[in-house]
């Protein structure tokens, strides 16, 4: 029974020490995971958003800066020449500036017929860029995305108005800018593992984005519904963040509007699995080092019993000498603590 009785206390022990020790670690982890779970969402949405407010000033100032050298050569005398021959002989010349960014320069009249500076003609009289300044009075335009009347390539046309010798409209000079500033802008977006940053238009268009099939093919509104928050938050030109879930997986969709364009917004999508990323590695490693703990309490307290209940067991078996009339045997503990000196009295007695 002695022994039954001892092996019960050294269980008791380890039990109510084990449990406590796991009780507290538990706590604390918990109360880690919520910590770094309230911090870590956060401050990946305002990084995001950073990212988003970076990306959309980069892309205004590159609009801006093409805007102004538009205006520039727009101005020049040779364009404002009532002889076509002298417009053409400028849009051909080889000294002409084009940047990396252009696919052509154009001159249309007020027909809306025109010459590219690689001497193509067309008419763009539908286009929204030659109303707003030939018919409605505008001086300088940014279209949407559209097809090239040349190429057929997906450009963005600046345009700004010209002005005859006598200050009176004579047309608009045109730049057709490829997408690929704006793509490789959306492109360079790195927020988690699989965030992707993308430009649409005002009515949702997908300008640039990760998947080059996206561009001009789908739209915001195809993906997520024409009720969808984001569609309509970026339709009035605000600055945000959203949620969405689709097959399964939440992500966070961060926008806000890019200025000197016709309502484009920049966003940036990340998975909000992906936000959790990093605070999942460190509560592994929490998680780890609390087993590790735990493991090192359960033998720490091990060793304490046997400890304890090593004397007591020798106690327990002289007393039972004792009670069985043995008046002989004495207790041999080595030990210079209480435990020792009761041994020690138990042997006198």
């Amino acid at each position: 029974m002695g022994g039954v009785a001892l092996k019960s206390m050294r269980t008791k022990m380890l039990l109510v020490m084990g449990l406590s020790v796991f009780v507290i670690l538990t706590a604390l982890g918990g109360t880690l995971y919520l910590d770094l779970r309230s911090t870590v969402i956060p401050m990946t949405e305002q990084i995001a958003m950073e990212v988003v407010q970076g990306r959309a000033q980069r892309l205004g100032q590159w609009l801006q800066m093409h805007q102004t050298n538009l205006e520039i050569l727009a101005q020049d005398p040779r364009l404002a020449h009532s002889s076509e021959r002298t417009r053409q002989s400028y849009l051909f010349s080889d000294n002409l500036p084009l940047h990396n960014d252009m696919e052509m320069l154009f001159f249309a009249n007020l027909d809306g017929d025109f010459v590219t500076s690689s001497q193509q003609r067309g008419n763009v009289a539908e286009r929204d860029y030659f109303r707003a300044i030939v018919q409605q009075g505008a001086t300088s335009f940014v279209s949407q995305p559209l097809l090239s009347a040349v190429s057929g390539r997906p450009v963005v046309v600046l345009a700004h108005v010209v002005y005859n010798q006598r200050g009176e409209r004579l047309g608009l000079l045109g730049a057709a800018m490829t997408l690929e500033f704006l793509t490789a802008l959306a492109a360079d977006v790195e927020l988690g593992r699989s965030g992707f940053g993308y430009l649409v238009a005002q009515d949702g268009t997908y300008i640039a984005h990760a998947d080059a099939s996206f561009v001009m093919e789908s739209t915001l509104t195809q993906q997520h519904g024409a009720q969808a928050p984001i569609v309509r938050r970026i339709h009035d030109g605000q600055t945000g963040l959203e949620r969405f879930s689709h097959a399964g997986e939440t992500a966070l969709h961060v926008f806000t509007p890019v200025a000197h364009t016709p309502g484009w917004s920049f966003v940036v999508s990340v998975p909000v699995q992906e936000t959790l990323g990093e605070a999942q590695g460190l509560l592994l490693r929490l998680w780890l080092f609390l087993a590790g703990a735990l493991l090192l309490t359960l033998i720490a307290a091990a060793v304490m019993a046997r400890w304890l209940t090593g004397p007591l067991g020798v106690l327990e078996r002289g007393l039972e000498s004792l009670a069985e009339g043995d008046l002989t045997q004495d207790v041999s503990m080595d030990r210079e603590d209480e435990l020792g000196r009761i041994g020690q009295w138990y042997n006198k007695a």
